[in-house]
């Protein structure tokens, strides 16, 4: 992804390392997500199975975890 990000923005990707932050690689990857989305959209795929409830439980349990072992 570091590559096609960079690419995009007519960078090198050791110059994306060091002067980009995780907020830009975070905004590049939901434009980036919004934009299979539409296309799915228009090619009347289904969107509603982008994460399976499986993966969600999972990503929830890590950060209530997370969040208890910096209350203790």
């Amino acid at each position: 992804m570091l590559h096609v990000m960079a690419e995009k923005y007519g960078v090198l990707p050791s110059v994306l390392l060091e002067k980009g932050t995780t907020l830009d690689i975070q905004i590049y990857h939901v434009a980036e997500n919004i934009k299979i989305r539409q296309q799915n959209i228009k090619d009347g795929k289904d969107i509603t199975s982008t994460y399976n409830q499986e993966y969600l439980e999972q990503q929830l349990a890590n950060v209530n975890k997370h969040v208890k072992s910096k209350s203790t």
